[in-house]
């Protein structure tokens, strides 16, 4: 792994730590809204301010399948939803989560900004053109699947660097 994806994978276990410890609400089922409880519980301090944390926890638990989804497929309930921030997603469900969550305000800004190291506007607006959402995307569904997901990160990496380095030169960041 290269210092350009370690970036990724970095922001990938931050949302996830984040994630777990975030408010979400809105057209949820009673058994969701338990999930939802159990995150709200944890608090929110991971998150940028930018962020809509509301819509990033929705895109969650609605790319997990909802609470039948988390309970079937990870075996996690309420209670152990906040505390167990190390589950590897499924891949189908990595990307639904990222797709979702991609959509959020805030959630591309922080993204960019992490990897210009500057909250410079002209400067991330620079590098959301010269980077592609889907190589990003598929980085951030990697580090959701833990593990399992280093084939799938293999294959976009190369693709990810030579946009990275051509942005750096096109925004002038090094």
């Amino acid at each position: 792994m290269t210092a350009f994806t370690t970036i990724t994978r970095a922001f990938a276990a931050l949302l996830m730590a984040a994630l777990v410890a975030t408010a979400c609400g809105g057209g949820t089922s009673e058994a969701d809204q338990e999930f939802v409880d159990a995150i709200i519980a944890s608090g929110t301090e991971e998150f940028p301010d930018n962020v809509d944390v509301t819509c990033i926890a929705e895109g969650m638990v609605s790319g997990l399948g909802g609470a039948s989804g988390i309970e079937d497929k990870y075996g996690l309930t309420p209670a152990s939803f906040a505390d167990d921030i190390d589950v590897e997603m499924q891949e189908d469900d990595a990307r639904k989560v990222v797709d979702n969550m991609w959509e959020c305000d805030g959630l591309a800004d922080s993204f960019y900004t992490d990897v210009a190291g500057s909250d410079d506007a002209e400067l991330v607006g620079c590098l959301k053109e010269n980077i592609s959402d889907g190589n990003v995307k598929t980085l951030l569904v990697s580090g959701f699947m833990g593990d399992s997901g280093a084939e799938l990160e293999e294959s976009v990496e190369n693709d990810f660097e030579a946009e990275l380095m051509a942005a750096f030169g096109n925004c002038d960041l090094g």
